[in-house]
C-alpha cells in the first residue's frame, strides 16, 4: 500500500503521526521559504515484480493512489500523484524506474508500446524510446505521462505492462484514508476507484470536502454527517448501489467537481457484533463526536461493512469491548486458523498497534499473544524526557495510571515514575461515557467486567501488555489491530494468512486466532477450542506522545471469520530439542493444535536451543526464521540463573490449515537427564 500524508482538506480525522508530520511540515513553511517545485523522493507501490523501485520527485506529494486493471497486453499500473494546489504550471515531475537485478537482457522500459509497426522495426522503435526516467510538465494544473514495461520484447513482442502516472493538482474533495477506495481524477472529473489495486467498491464510503458549497447525488442533496471543530471541512457518507452508478457533483471554492461511482460490488460479511458493552479511551479524540462517538456503529444483523469513521481507541490501555451473542469459536476450518478480523484505517508505514483480549463470560479475559507478547529486553527511558520513545521491549500484565491535573495529564507505566504526557483536555469525561445501554447515542460504561477504573481526576488500566512503538509495520508480525489496511476484500471477515510477511500490498484487516490466548497473569497458553468466546476487548497497546499526539490505534470493524480451509488437518508442529543438555521436561497437550512446554536447564549454563520445521512458515517469538531442516536449525543460546525463565512461542503454518503453536518455557535449574521437547 502506497503512505499516503494525511492533510486537513483531505481529511478531518487525523492520526497522530501523520498530523506530527503535517504540523512540522507546516512549521518548516512558516520559517523558511520553498519554491513549488522543491521535491522529495516518493517511493511508489503496487508495480510488478520486474521492477524494483519507481520514485517520482518535482514537488512534495500530498498524496499517491494507485489503481491496476488488465488489457490484452497485460497488467495496467495507474498511479494519481496529488501536488500541492500552489504548484507552478511548468513545474517538472519526474518518475524514475528502477528494474529488479533478476530481468533478462530483452526486458525494455520505453515510451513506446502498443501503435507501432510490426518486427523488427517496432523492435527498433521500442529500444529508440527506451528510458528509465519520465518527466511531465505541469499544464493547466495536470500532466500525464505513460511508460510501457517490455519483459521480453523479442520473444513476447505484443505483451507489455503500462504505467500511467497522472499528476493532478490537490482538490478540496476526497475520500477518507480508511475507506477502501478513493478518487481517481482527470482534471475537476472523477471516479471512484479501490485502493491499492482492489475493483470492489464498498456499501458507502465518506466524502470530505473542503468550504463546499453544495454536494448532490444523482440529483438529491446532501447534508454532511461529520463536521470538522476547527475549519470548513465536512464529510458526506455515501451510500453506494447495488443497480444503479452514482453520480456526485460537488460545488466547493467556486468550482464544479462531478465524480461517478459504479456499483456495491461486496455485501457479505462475518457476522458482526450484538453490542458493544464498553468504550473508555483517554487522548486527542476521547471527548469528540467524530472518532469518539460510538452512536450504533459496528452492531447489528446487517452489518456487512466496516465503519467509514470508526473510534479512536486514544492513549496505551484505551479500549473498545465487544458483545457477540452467538459467540466466536476456535473452528478448524476457518483459514489459516482465523477466527475473527479487526479493521481499522492503517496505512503502510503508520501502524497503531492494538492488543486483542478475550473472555467467554465476560469476567475471565485472556489476551492473545501477537508476535511481540513474548519479546523481552524492555528497556525504559528518562520520563523527565517525555513519553515519545520511552520504552523499547514488551512490558506484559502491568499497569497505566493517568491523572489529570488543572492543565495536563500525567502517566505512569507499572513502576516507572509519571511523566507529562498530554493536555488536560483529552482526559475523558465521565458525562460522555455513561451507560450505553441507556443512552444509544452517547458513550459506554466502564464497568467490572474489564479492569479499569474512572474515578475523579484518575484513570487505571490494569491487565495489559506495553509493546514498544514502531513506524515500521513489519514489527507487528501478527495478533494487532490497526496493523494491516483494510483494502477492499469481497467478504469482510475474510481471512488472509496473517503469517504471511507484511509487504506493502498486503491488506485485509488483522486476523486473530484464539489459539493464540494466554493467561494474562502468567503467560501461559490456555485452551479455548470447544467454548464460545462472547467478549472481545481492543486496546491501544502502545505508549507514545509525542509533541503533536498519541500512538493511537483506530477501529472501524469486526467481523467473525468466513471461508473454509481446504485442508482441516493441524500444520505440523516443530523440532525443538535441547541438544546435549541433560534436563526433565513436561508437555502438556493443550488441545490438538497446541502444546506447552516446560524445561529444566543448568543454571550458570549455556545452552542451545534449536528448532527446525518444513512447515511453510515458522516464527519463533515473533520473527519469521527460513531455510530450516534437521541438519540446519535456527538455535537459540541460552544461560539461565537459577530460578530465571526465558519463554518461547514457536508457530508453524502451512497453506490454509489452522496453525501449530508451541510454547517453550525453560528455567534455571539443576539438571538430571537429556531428551527432545518437541516433535
Amino acid at each position: 500500500m502506497q503512505t499516503e500524508r494525511k492533510s486537513s482538506m483531505k481529511r478531518k480525522i487525523f492520526n497522530s503521526r501523520a498530523l506530527a508530520l503535517i504540523l512540522v511540515l507546516a512549521m518548516a513553511v512558516s520559517l523558511f521559504t520553498f519554491s513549488a517545485s522543491a521535491a522529495t523522493t516518493e517511493s511508489l507501490s503496487g508495480h510488478g515484480s520486474n521492477i524494483s523501485t519507481i520514485t517520482a520527485t518535482g514537488v512534495n506529494y500530498e498524496t499517491v493512489e494507485y489503481a491496476t486493471s488488465t488489457d490484452p497486453h497485460g497488467t495496467i499500473y495507474d498511479y494519481y500523484l496529488a501536488v500541492p494546489a500552489e504548484t507552478a504550471n511548468g513545474t517538472e515531475l519526474t518518475v524514475a524506474f528502477t528494474p529488479a537485478a533478476n530481468v533478462s537482457s530483452n526486458f525494455v522500459i520505453s515510451k513506446f508500446g502498443a501503435n507501432v509497426p510490426n518486427p523488427p522495426q517496432g523492435i527498433n522503435y521500442i529500444y529508440s524510446g527506451a528510458s528509465n526516467t519520465y518527466t511531465a510538465t505541469l499544464t493547466d494544473g495536470a500532466a500525464l505521462v505513460t511508460a510501457y514495461v517490455h519483459n521480453d520484447v523479442r520473444g513476447a513482442f505484443s505483451t507489455f505492462d503500462t504505467y500511467a502516472f497522472h499528476f493532478y493538482t490537490s482538490k478540496p474533495v476526497s475520500i477518507s484514508t480508511g475507506d477502501p477506495v478513493f478518487i481517481a481524477w482527470n482534471g475537476n472529473t472523477g471516479s471512484v476507484a479501490g485502493r491499492y489495486g482492489s475493483n470492489k467498491i464498498p456499501g458507502e464510503f465518506t466524502l470530505w470536502v473542503d468550504t463546499p458549497t453544495s454536494v448532490t447525488v444523482n440529483g438529491v442533496a446532501q447534508s454532511p454527517a461529520l463536521e470538522s471543530e476547527t475549519d470548513d471541512n465536512c464529510g458526506y457518507t455515501i451510500t453506494t448501489s447495488e443497480e444503479n452508478t452514482l453520480s456526485i457533483v460537488v460545488v466547493a471554492k467556486g468550482v464544479t467537481y462531478t465524480i461517478s461511482c459504479g456499483t456495491k460490488s461486496h455485501t457479505l460479511a462475518g457476522s458482526a457484533p450484538t453490542s458493544v458493552v464498553s468504550y473508555l479511551p483517554l487522548g486527542q479524540f476521547a471527548n469528540n463526536s467524530g472518532w469518539g462517538y460510538l452512536g450504533t456503529k459496528f452492531v447489528g444483523p446487517n452489518k456487512t461493512a466496516p465503519e467509514t469513521t470508526g473510534v479512536s481507541l486514544g492513549a496505551f490501555g484505551g479500549f473498545i469491548e465487544f458483545y457477540f451473542e452467538n459467540g466466536i469459536e476456535d473452528k478448524a476450518t476457518n483459514p489459516y486458523g482465523v477466527d475473527f478480523v479487526i479493521y481499522g484505517n492503517a496505512f503502510n508505514g503508520n501502524p497503531e498497534a492494538g492488543a486483542v483480549q478475550v473472555s467467554v463470560d465476560g469476567t475471565t479475559w485472556y489476551e492473545l499473544a501477537g508476535s511481540n507478547y513474548y519479546k523481552s529486553n524492555f528497556t525504559a527511558n528518562d520520563p523527565a524526557n517525555g513519553f515519545s520513545k520511552f520504552y523499547t521491549g514488551t512490558l506484559r500484565n502491568t499497569s497505566v495510571i493517568y491523572t489529570k491535573g488543572s492543565s495536563r495529564v500525567t502517566a505512569k507505566l507499572g513502576s516507572l515514575n509519571a511523566a507529562d504526557c498530554c493536555p488536560a483536555a483529552w482526559f475523558p469525561l465521565t458525562t460522555n461515557f455513561t451507560a450505553f445501554e441507556n443512552d444509544p447515542t452517547g458513550g459506554a460504561t466502564c464497568d467490572s467486567r474489564v479492569s479499569v477504573n474512572l474515578s475523579g481526576n484518575t484513570l487505571t488500566f490494569t491487565g495489559v501488555t506495553a509493546i514498544a512503538d514502531s513506524d515500521t509495520t513489519a514489527d507487528y508480525a501478527f495478533g494487532y489491530a490497526d496493523v494491516t489496511p483494510n483494502g477492499s476484500p469481497s467478504e469482510y471477515g475474510e481471512a488472509v494468512n496473517p503469517y504471511t510477511p507484511y509487504t506493502s500490498d498486503k491488506t485485509g484487516g488483522d486476523g486473530f486466532d484464539l489459539a493464540w490466548a494466554v493467561d494474562i497473569a502468567t503467560g501461559e497458553p490456555v485452551n479455548l477450542s470447544g467454548q464460545k468466546v462472547k467478549y472481545v476487548r481492543v486496546y491501544s497497546a502502545v505508549l507514545d506522545f509525542g509533541r503533536f499526539g498519541e500512538t493511537s490505534p483506530e477501529i472501524t470493524g469486526i467481523f467473525t471469520a468466513r471461508g473454509t480451509s481446504s485442508n482441516t488437518k493441524p500444520t505440523t508442529g516443530a523440532i525443538a530439542k535441547l541438544a546435549g543438555t541433560t534436563i526433565s521436561t513436561t508437555g502438556t497437550v493443550v488441545s490438538s493444535t497446541q502444546r506447552f512446554i516446560t524445561a529444566s536447564v543448568p543454571a550458570g549454563t549455556e545452552q542451545t536451543l534449536s528448532i527446525n520445521s518444513s512447515a511453510d512458515y515458522l516464527y519463533v517469538n515473533g520473527v519469521q526464521i527460513t531455510g530450516t531442516s534437521a541438519s540446519n536449525p535456527y538455535t537459540v543460546s541460552v544461560n539461565l540463573a537459577a530460578g530465571e525463565t526465558a519463554t518461547y512461542q514457536v508457530i508453524t503454518q502451512t497453506g490454509t490449515r489452522q496453525p501449530y503453536i508451541e510454547v517453550i518455557k525453560l528455567t534455571g535449574s539443576v539438571a538430571t537427564r537429556s531428551m527432545s521437547i518437541g516433535e
